[in-house]
């Protein structure tokens, strides 16, 4: 969504961004989970492979890069504009989204209005710091097998000592139940 000026104003807004880098994952079926090409590439490719397999003289709308057969038949311009219209902003997830971007959001904007009708004026304000945003592996694979590793034999030295104590626990009360009349402990020959 963007602001919309006319003759006679002046409008003031706040300009905020993030650097936004993602990590590249393989999802369910093989799928990535964002790209490193260029997103726009991906489009442009994506519109005119649609183009191509939807129109009879094979042909594209003039907008994009590789435009050589340009729709001249009324009935493949309106099915290239509407291929372009409901695919262009990446509704049917022709491409994956980019695993850099720059995310830019316009804050509220403030209107006056002007003495002279014949000129706008737009104030961007930009902060003076930018908000990088990275994802990161908190683990690796070798270091998430080492952490697993030293939690089983932490927890296989707990089972031995609880075990240790508990067998030394019933050889004591078999020799205290088996101790001799004269109070000598049972000897084992």
């Amino acid at each position: 969504m963007g602001h919309k000026i006319f003759l006679g104003q002046k409008m003031m807004t706040q300009v905020k961004y993030v650097d936004f880098y993602q990590l590249e994952k393989t999802l369910k079926g093989g799928k990535k989970s964002c790209m490193h090409e260029e997103y726009d590439q991906c489009m442009y490719s994506a519109l005119y492979d649609l183009m191509m397999k939807g129109t009879k003289s094979k042909c594209t709308v003039p907008w994009i890069p590789n435009n050589d057969r340009i729709c001249t038949y009324p009935e493949d311009v309106n099915t290239t504009f509407w291929i372009s219209w409901n695919h262009v902003t990446n509704q049917h997830n022709d491409c994956n989204s980019p695993c850099h971007r720059l995310l830019i959001d316009l804050g509220a904007k403030e209107l006056t209005t002007l003495d002279d009708d014949t000129t706008a004026t737009v104030l961007l304000y930009f902060p003076q710091k930018m908000l990088v945003s990275k994802e990161h592996f908190l683990y690796t694979i070798l270091n998430l097998m080492a952490e697993f590793g030293g939690f089983t034999g932490f927890v296989n030295i707990a089972a031995f000592f609880t075990i240790a104590k508990f067998v030394n626990k019933h050889i004591d009360r078999f020799i205290e139940r088996h101790n001799g009349e004269d109070g000598e402990y049972l000897k084992i020959s």
